[in-house]
C-alpha cells in the first residue's frame, strides 16, 4: 500500500515507526470487541499509538444515497460498490439526507454477517447531535452524569450523546476571505495557537472530564484531522484522519450529500475517500467514525453548493 505523508500521527511522536503506518485489517473481530467497549477514563494515548491504524475506504453504494466504509480496496474507477465489497464491509451509513440531515450508522461483522445499528446523528443549524448506541456507551454515559439523590427512581439507560458545533472561520468563509467572529469569552481563555488554527466541528470529550475533540481542515478542505485536546493543552492526540474526494468535473447542484459527481445520482466514481483511525481513535470507534461521516457529509454538501453557484444551476 502506498505510504501517505499526512497520515502520520505527528501531533504526538509514535513509540516506532512501524506502529504508526496505517494497514488495511485482516481480522477485525478484535476491532468489534473494542468498540463495545469503551473505556471508562481516557487511556493512555502513548500505549494506543502502539496499535495499527485502521485504514477505511469510503464508498458509494449503487442507486442510494448509503456509504460503506470497508478495509478493502475498492476496484479502481468502480461506480460503485459492489455485493463483495458490501459483504465485506465494516461500517455502512444508511439516508444521510439532505434535510434535516439525518443518517443511521451500522456496525458489521464481515465475518459472520451480523450487524446492528451503533450511531445515529442529525444535522440541523450548523450542529450536529451523535448518539451512540450500546450497552457500553450507556455505561460511559453513566460515569459522566450526576448522582441521583437517594431514594430516586432507577433512572433509564443514559444515551450517549454529544452534540457537534462549527467554531471558528468555517471552510468557505476562509476560503472567500472573510473575517472571523471575535472569539467568545470562553475562547479567549484558550492559548494562542490553537485560537488560530482553522478549526471545524469541535465537541466535549467522550469521557465527560475537561477537553475537547476538534475537527481541523488542511489542505484545501481534503483532509479534516480529528484531535483531542484536554483542559488549556497545546498538544494534542491524532483521533483520525479524513482524505475526501471533491466529486470531479461536474458542475450541475448535487441534490443529497453523496451525489457529487454529475448530479445524477450516479456518480461517475465509487470512491468517495478514506479514512484513518488511529490507535487513540479506535478506544471509542464507534464515536470517531460517527462524528467523522458526520463532517465529511457537511463538506462534500457544501462542495455540492459550490458547483451549483459555479455552474449557475
Amino acid at each position: 500500500m502506498p505510504q501517505h505523508h499526512y497520515l502520520q500521527p505527528t501531533d504526538r511522536p509514535a513509540p516506532s515507526r512501524t506502529a504508526s503506518i496505517p494497514v488495511e485489517a485482516s481480522s477485525l473481530s478484535h476491532l468489534s470487541a473494542l468498540a463495545d467497549a469503551p473505556p471508562l477514563s481516557r487511556p493512555d494515548p502513548e500505549s494506543s499509538y502502539t496499535r495499527k491504524g485502521l485504514l477505511l475506504w469510503l464508498v458509494r453504494v449503487p442507486d442510494s444515497q448509503d456509504i460503506i466504509l470497508t478495509t478493502l480496496h475498492p476496484a479502481r474507477g468502480a461506480p460503485a460498490a459492489t455485493a463483495a465489497d458490501i459483504a465485506s464491509s465494516l461500517y455502512y451509513l444508511h439516508q444521510p439526507t439532505h434535510a434535516p440531515g439525518s443518517a443511521t450508522l451500522i456496525r458489521r461483522s464481515p465475518g459472520s454477517g451480523e450487524q446492528r445499528n451503533v450511531a445515529q446523528f442529525s444535522r440541523a443549524a450548523g450542529r450536529v447531535t451523535v448518539d451512540v448506541l450500546g450497552a457500553g456507551y450507556e455505561r460511559l454515559a453513566a460515569v459522566a452524569a450526576p448522582r441521583p439523590n437517594p431514594g430516586a427512581r432507577k433512572p433509564l439507560p443514559a444515551v450517549f450523546t454529544r452534540v457537534m458545533q462549527i467554531e471558528g472561520a468555517g471552510f468557505w468563509e476562509r476560503l472567500r476571505g472573510r473575517k472571523s467572529p471575535p472569539p467568545s469569552a470562553a475562547a479567549a481563555d484558550e492559548p494562542a495557537l490553537r485560537r488560530h488554527k482553522k478549526r471545524d466541528y469541535v465537541f466535549a470529550c467522550p469521557w465527560g472530564t475537561a477537553g475537547t475533540v476538534e475537527f481541523q481542515d488542511e489542505a484545501g478542505g481534503r483532509f479534516l484531522k480529528c484531535k483531542y485536546y484536554g483542559a488549556g493543552a497545546e498538544r494534542s492526540t491524532l483521533l483520525s484522519v479524513a482524505e475526501l474526494k471533491s466529486g470531479g468535473g461536474g458542475h450541475r447542484r448535487a441534490k443529497s450529500a453523496t451525489d457529487m459527481d454529475d448530479g445524477s445520482g450516479r456518480g461517475k466514481k465509487g470512491k468517495l475517500g478514506m479514512l484513518i483511525v488511529h490507535g487513540p481513535g479506535q478506544e471509542v470507534l464507534d464515536l470517531v467514525v460517527a462524528a467523522n461521516m458526520a463532517a465529511c457529509l457537511g463538506r462534500w454538501e457544501g462542495w455540492g453548493r459550490e458547483r451549483g453557484a459555479v455552474g449557475g444551476a
